[in-house]
């Protein structure tokens, strides 16, 4: 068994090591679970402002696709006169 491998069996081996990083991992989670409640509770007024940007960069797409086609029109069409 590789040295580092060897401390930490040997740390965590031990009982009252282990109740102390299981009261760890348990505290983590509990505050994993009360930061993603606030994000929900936050999430409601965060959403209409993520679909009303979203709908923004939307019609600005639009426009540029729009506009990109206008060009290759008329790109085409001075070639055509041209020939």
């Amino acid at each position: 068994m590789c040295e580092s491998c060897y401390k930490f069996v040997n740390v965590y081996s031990k009982p009252v090591k282990l109740l102390k990083l299981l009261k760890l991992v348990k505290r983590v989670k509990v505050d994993k679970l009360d930061i993603l409640d606030k994000l929900g509770k936050l999430g409601k007024l965060d959403l209409l402002g993520l679909l009303s940007l979203l709908g923004l960069l939307g019609l600005l797409g639009l426009l540029g696709l729009l506009g990109l086609l206008g060009l290759l029109g008329l790109s085409d069409k001075s070639n055509k006169f041209n020939s």
